[in-house]
């Protein structure tokens, strides 16, 4: 996942289920086990897309937060 310098620094200070990805300096990688929190994955993976996504399709997603 892509992310922020200093979320990335902060998710990498916790250490694990958070690793260096070799993918980029902005990305991070997680591991998945039984007492993954979904609901922190859900956002982590909310905001690595939307650094990349055109603003029209994030706006699509701020509507859905809305409701």
């Amino acid at each position: 996942m892509r992310a922020d310098p200093d979320e990335r620094d902060a998710l990498l200070s916790m250490g694990a289920p958070f690793f260096a990805s070799r993918a980029g300096r902005d990305r991070i990688g997680v591991r998945l086990t039984d007492d993954t929190d979904w609901d922190e994955i859900r956002e982590l993976v909310a905001d690595s897309y939307r650094r990349l996504a055109p603003k029209k399709l994030t706006a699509l997603l701020d509507q859905q937060r809305g409701q």
